[in-house]
């Protein structure tokens, strides 16, 4: 299962940073591709053919886009089923404990999780979780 959600992430990664940089949008993507053709010294056809190339794309994109969706709410059910499975095992004081130990992990991750600059993180695994950040609260 995690090779088949890096294999997809992966290649919903690379369609989407090609796509967005390459492709007319209302994010610079002309800028873009006016930066690859000066690069590059491409013709006017050439702009067109690589554009097309990119909005031809966008469908796979956003299906992949809705998988991972799919699969990321899909993970999030699993992980709160044995949440509650194993908070089920434990008594009152073995739980708390826990508790304990998970406040303490998420305090070490600050705000963010465990990547990025301290004062630059951003909390991606709450937000792709859709769950407010700790210091939204």
């Amino acid at each position: 299962m995690r090779k088949y959600v890096a294999v997809i992430m992966s290649t919903l990664v690379v369609a989407t940073i090609a796509s967005v940089a390459f492709a007319q949008s209302d994010r610079g993507g002309d800028d873009r591709l006016e930066r690859m053709a000066s690069r590059l010294g491409l013709d006017e056809t050439q702009k067109q053919q690589i554009e097309n190339i990119h909005l031809a794309a966008q469908p796979e994109i956003d299906a992949l886009e809705e998988q991972m969706k799919a699969l990321r709410e899909a993970r999030q059910a699993v992980a709160e089923r044995i949440r509650g499975e194993v908070d089920a095992v434990l008594t009152d004081e073995q739980r708390s404990k826990l508790d304990e130990g998970r406040a303490a992990r998420d305090g070490r991750r600050g705000p963010a999780g465990a990547h990025g600059r301290p004062d630059k993180r951003i909390d991606t695994r709450r937000q792709m979780r859709g769950i407010d950040s700790p210091t939204s609260e």
